[in-house]
């Protein structure tokens, strides 16, 4: 009887170890898929950041292509202008 006990009781315990070692496993692979999309996350944003910076870039220079241009029509005005005045 009592060796059937502790048989049991043997058996108790391999079934309560196999359940933790199961949840460990899972534990541990819900961290690693975890860990996985933090760094997918990461890339994702690290390419959006980058799409916007060159965005951004663009959009200087255009804007510094822009200047340049007003500059030059204005440029052009004022000498139509001195040509009117001298004709």
């Amino acid at each position: 009887m009592q060796a059937a006990c502790k048989k049991r009781l043997e058996e108790i315990q391999s079934i309560r170890v196999a359940k933790l070692e199961h949840t460990a496993s899972k534990q541990y692979r819900a961290s690693s898929m975890q860990a996985v999309c933090e760094k997918h996350s990461e890339e994702i944003q690290s390419i959006q950041v980058a799409k916007l910076e060159y965005i951004a870039s663009k959009q200087s220079r255009a804007n510094s292509k822009q200047a340049v241009c007003k500059q030059h029509a204005r440029s052009v005005q004022k000498r139509f202008r001195a040509f009117e005045l001298l004709s």
